[in-house]
């Protein structure tokens, strides 16, 4: 379903920045744009509800890469210090 309220899709884009921003030092927030980028920006973005009735994954961690580049994939998050990335470079290094 789409979202059409221009006030409506301003809300979920700060809500998801907000979720994405919190947990840096320095979180960046939508108010700190000046206002004629976001307006811009705003015109850009198709805002739209849905409902997830189901998820599916697979496991995609560099398997097809040369081992150098899985080496790379796995310190890099090992030492961005997140435990998310942490748990996931222990799984790049199996």
């Amino acid at each position: 379903m789409p979202v059409t309220d221009p006030e409506e899709l301003l809300n979920i884009v700060r809500r998801l920045t907000d979720f994405l921003e919190g947990e840096r030092e320095q979180p960046w927030a939508v108010e700190d744009a000046p206002a004629d980028f976001i307006a811009s920006m705003m015109e850009a973005i198709i805002g739209f509800r849905m409902t997830v009735t189901a998820l599916e994954g697979t496991a995609k961690l560099s398997q097809n890469r040369p081992e150098a580049d899985r080496e790379g994939v796995r310190a890099g998050l090992a030492s961005s210090g997140d435990a998310a990335a942490a748990a996931l470079a222990s799984l790049i290094a199996r």
